[in-house]
């Protein structure tokens, strides 16, 4: 079951220290930088991280099935103004199930995640933004972006800048 829509590095971080078992469905991850051409790098070691998986059947984000496994060793800072600064070493791993095909991201901080009342949700670096089919808000993708992006109130894109890389074509 999905539990939370949209849930960036912190959320996640968060979500991750609470339930290690729980990885949220639509999340933003904050600050990969492997999958892009000429942006590759090897994942950061995460001591003691805590690792979360979570599986999607075929069509929940791509055409088939998807692993996203994580491992988190991240700090979260609250800067008293509506923003959480994320940083320390994150790891996540994006499987086709169908294939074996794998991907890992260097997802490590420092992202900045914002919201608030009169705030759009923004978050900057780059991200691995997901929108389950189940969201029925769209299309389902899975999705590598560099720079900012910004959210409505329902957390599908309102905008964003940098480059898009689909990771569902990536992994098929």
């Amino acid at each position: 079951m999905i539990k939370v829509v949209i849930a960036t590095t912190a959320a996640l971080s968060m979500l991750v220290r609470r339930n290690s078992s729980l990885l949220s469905a639509a999340a933003v991850l904050a600050s990969v930088a492997v999958i892009m051409p000429g942006v590759a790098g090897a994942a950061p070691a995460v001591p003691k991280g805590e690792t979360a998986t979570q599986d999607f059947p075929a069509g929940e984000l791509c055409a088939f099935p998807v692993r996203l496994t994580t491992v988190y060793g991240q700090t979260t800072h609250n800067t008293g103004q509506g923003d959480t600064l994320v940083t320390g070493p994150f790891t996540a791993t994006v499987t086709n199930l169908t294939t074996g095909a794998t991907e890992t991201f260097n997802i490590s901080g420092p992202s900045l995640f914002r919201t608030g009342p009169d705030v759009p949700t923004v978050v900057t670096g780059p991200n691995l933004v997901l929108q389950p089919a189940s969201r029925n808000v769209g299309p389902p993708f899975l999705i590598y972006t560099t720079g900012r992006v910004a959210f409505t109130p329902n957390f599908t894109i309102a905008s964003r800048t940098g480059n898009v890389t689909d990771v569902c074509a990536a992994l098929s």
